[in-house]
C-alpha cells in the first residue's frame, strides 16, 4: 500500500521592509505623491484672487489674499513697492468697486483691507499705480488728475 500525501495550502504573511519593496511599489508611491502635490497646487492657485492690473510699474507688485475669520472672508490686497520712488495706487476689487488711494513709500509693503465679512473667498483686484518722482504736492495732484483722466 502506498502512502497518501495530502497537499495543504499554507498561508503566511511576510512583512517587508521599505528597502525590500518591489520597484513598482516605489514608482506607484512617487506617482501618487506627484499627483497629490499637483492637486494641492491647483487648489491653492484657485484660492488666490485674480489680479487685473491696469497701469502698474514693473517694480510694484500687487496681489490679494482672502483670510478666513469669524465664519467669513476678509479681502486683503498687498502692495509691494520695490521702486526707488513713492508709488501712488488706486485699488479696487470686484467686491468693493470704490477705488481706494494708497501711498506706498519706497521699498515698503502695505496691506489694504478692502472688504470684511465676505461669504466668498473669490475676488478680482484692479490696480492703477504711478510713481511720484517729486515729493511736492503739485506732483501728487498731477498724478491724481492723470488717474481721473484714465478712468474716464
Amino acid at each position: 500500500m502506498t502512502p497518501t500525501v495530502r497537499k495543504h495550502a499554507v498561508c503566511f504573511t511576510v512583512r517587508m521592509s521599505r528597502s525590500s519593496l518591489p520597484k513598482k511599489t516605489h514608482r506607484w508611491r512617487r506617482r501618487a505623491i506627484a499627483v497629490a502635490t499637483a492637486a494641492f497646487a491647483l487648489v491653492g492657485l484657485r484660492l488666490l484672487p485674480a489680479v487685473a492690473e491696469g497701469n502698474v510699474p514693473d517694480c510694484v507688485r500687487v496681489w490679494g489674499e482672502a483670510r478666513y475669520r469669524n465664519f467669513a472672508y476678509d479681502h486683503i490686497v498687498h502692495v509691494n513697492n520695490g521702486c526707488p520712488a513713492t508709488a501712488l495706487c488706486d485699488i479696487s476689487t470686484s467686491a468693493n468697486p470704490t477705488p481706494t488711494r494708497v501711498e506706498v513709500l519706497p521699498r515698503q509693503e502695505i496691506e489694504l483691507l478692502t472688504f470684511q465679512g465676505s461669504p466668498s473667498h473669490d475676488f478680482e483686484i484692479h490696480a492703477e499705480c504711478g510713481l511720484v518722482l517729486d515729493s511736492s504736492v503739485e506732483s501728487r495732484a498731477s498724478l491724481a488728475t492723470a488717474f481721473a483722466i484714465l478712468r474716464e
